[in-house]
């Protein structure tokens, strides 16, 4: 019967939403896409559910009625029969096949009636799973977006650093070279000729070579001190 069809296609999905429930106690981990993918298929799952126990109801209402036609007719065809007459098949009919009917229904309906309240916790179920993932994924996010965000305050830091001792470096340098332009010659006291100097090097190449040693010199401990400032508690 058709209550019958019904009744398989509930329990189907029944058992369906029993073992989604098996996997949800112990989640392999579920991501939020499938998690979300569950929560948009089971209102459906839930709509057709609601509908197999209705047409179910609605086949018991069915049977309920053509039970009490049944039994008006059997009593008008009892009264109008012979003493002789054996209608034992009739009421056999009525008694076993459309009570037994009734009661399978009946049965059916009480198995699958708190699958429509298992649909309702589940579907509530999965929403807190999806709260619960979709606050861990916006923690982690944010977490590298900070981690990220510090790394490149260090970057940052440590080229304003370079920076700093470099230009430091190249403006002491400069200086010195304007204030002792001829600061190698006065230091060694020694002409070109008397140094016996190859051609190409002069007392120039010697300058320069002397005011950048000046300039890291007074460099290195302007970058320390800047170093050491960056990293004062504020």
């Amino acid at each position: 019967p058709i209550s019958r069809q019904c009744d398989d296609q509930a329990l189907e999905l029944y058992r369906e939403l029993e073992q989604k429930v098996e996997q949800l106690v112990q989640p392999p981990e579920e991501t939020l896409e499938e998690l979300n993918q569950w929560l948009k298929v089971i209102p459906q799952r839930a709509f057709n559910y609601a509908k197999y126990l209705r047409d179910m109801k609605d086949h018991r209402t069915a049977i309920t009625t053509n039970i009490h036609n049944y039994t008006a007719k059997l009593e008008q065809i009892k009264a109008l029969s012979l003493p002789k007459d054996d209608l034992a098949f009739l009421e056999t009919f009525l008694d076993r096949t459309c009570k037994q009917f009734q009661t399978q229904i009946r049965v059916d309906l009480n198995y699958l009636r708190p699958g429509q309240d298992l649909f309702e916790q589940m579907t509530a179920t999965i929403r807190g799973m999806i709260e619960v993932k979709q606050a861990e994924s916006d923690r982690n996010l944010q977490q590298t977006l900070q981690a990220n965000e510090a790394a490149a305050q260090k970057r940052e830091q440590k080229l304003e650093l370079v920076i700093t001792t470099v230009g430091t470096g190249l403006a002491v340098s400069g200086i010195s070279s304007q204030v002792a332009s001829d600061a190698t010659e006065r230091i060694l006291s020694v002409s070109k000729q008397d140094a016996n100097l190859p051609s190409y090097v002069g007392y120039s190449f010697l300058d320069i070579v002397f005011h950048l040693l000046v300039g890291v010199i007074l460099a290195t401990p302007v970058g320390i001190i800047a170093w050491w400032w960056r990293r004062k508690p504020k």
